[in-house]
């Protein structure tokens, strides 16, 4: 019996959060991003977390090698033809977004959305493995007294390296994130709030209710 893999369907919502995920991820605010750019990322996690090198080294593994991870994944997949493999037929701009980068270029943010459509529409969960990993690297960082929680102030701080600074609507993306009223999240819920954001359709959801008005 062969194994079903699930695939999105790549609405205007979602590319409207994507396009706003990349500008996030984009801090030198150049209109390309590369792999300098998530090395300067995962430098402002340091600096402003004042992060131990051990998480810096968690967070700047993802940043750089996530792409790589997902796509060598991917092609293996395909070379055992397994379904949701990827290839030149069916990812064509993931791979090339995937070469340029790890070859120094850059990739524009419509190079980027296309890598992202074509990779969800064929095998959404190699991308969700590997963004659930990262983010949950971020809080990690967040996460200064290392107890599994982090409350509002963690993310108000921690946001600002993704250039968020906006204190009040953080504590309102929190509180509702916060539906037992705890003050606390743990990372579960806290990596299911950023998995909606990239690949779901709810307009309401915490997150996207904020960042899709900025």
């Amino acid at each position: 019996m062969s194994q079903t893999v699930e695939t999105v369907v790549f609405t205007p919502f979602i590319d409207k959060k994507v396009r706003i995920w990349y500008k996030m991820n984009d801090v030198k605010k150049m209109g390309r991003m590369g792999r300098d750019d998530y090395n300067e990322m995962a430098e402002q996690f340091k600096r402003q977390l004042d992060l131990p090198e051990e998480k810096a080294k968690e967070i700047r593994h993802w940043l750089l090698n996530g792409w790589n991870i997902l796509t060598e994944e991917g092609l293996a997949l395909k070379m055992a033809s397994q379904p949701g493999g990827l290839c030149a037929e069916t990812t064509p701009a993931l791979l090339e977004v995937n070469k340029k980068m790890n070859d120094g270029g850059k990739v524009s943010e419509d190079e980027y959305l296309l890598a992202y459509k074509q990779l969800i529409e064929v095998n959404k969960s190699l991308f969700q493995k590997t963004f659930e990993k990262m983010v949950g690297s971020f809080f990690d960082a967040f996460d200064v007294d290392a107890d599994g929680y982090v409350d509002a102030n963690d993310l108000i701080k921690g946001w600002k390296c993704f250039g968020i600074d906006f204190p009040d609507a953080v504590r309102m993306i929190f509180k509702e994130m916060d539906t037992n009223q705890k003050g606390k999240i743990d990372k579960t819920i806290y990596v299911a709030h950023w998995v909606e954001f990239m690949l779901g359709n709810d307009q309401n959801a915490p997150i996207s209710k904020f960042l899709c008005k900025v």
